[in-house]
Parts: structure tokens; sequence; C-alpha cells
């Protein structure tokens, strides 16, 4: 999702004070924690347990992205 995306959706709520969270770690929900930007890459063939995006480090190249951690 982009982070245009992302907006076309809170626009549409309708209560702008509703709580915004992400899943918890195995169950339940978390708030969202000082969201950031982040460089990253995409890994091929990410181990199930493991997301689909890696953080890249200083001198390598990658997508900027918008990190809402929990």
């Amino acid at each position: 999702m982009t982070v245009k995306e992302l907006i076309k959706h809170l626009q549409k709520v309708q209560n702008k004070e509703m709580t915004v969270v992400v899943n918890g770690y195995e169950d339940g929900f978390d708030d969202i924690k000082d969201p950031k930007v982040v460089a990253t890459y995409e890994q091929v063939n990410p181990n199930w347990y493991n997301g689909k995006y890696e953080q890249i480090f200083s001198g390598q190249d990658g997508t900027i992205m918008l990190l809402l951690p929990r």
C-alpha cells in the first residue's frame, strides 16, 4: 500500500479521533509507536516467519518506505 492509498482510506473514516492499531505479536492489537521512514529491499523467497522486506543500512540501495511499528 502506498501513502497515497493509505490517505485515501483514512479520508473515508468519519471519526477522526479513532485509534489506529497494528496486529499484536501473537494475538490482539497494539498501538502504533513512532512512525518513521526506512530504506528497505524486497527479499527473494523469505522464510515464512520473516517479513517480505528487510531494512537496508548505509551504503546500500533500496526503496524508501513508511514504517508503522508496534
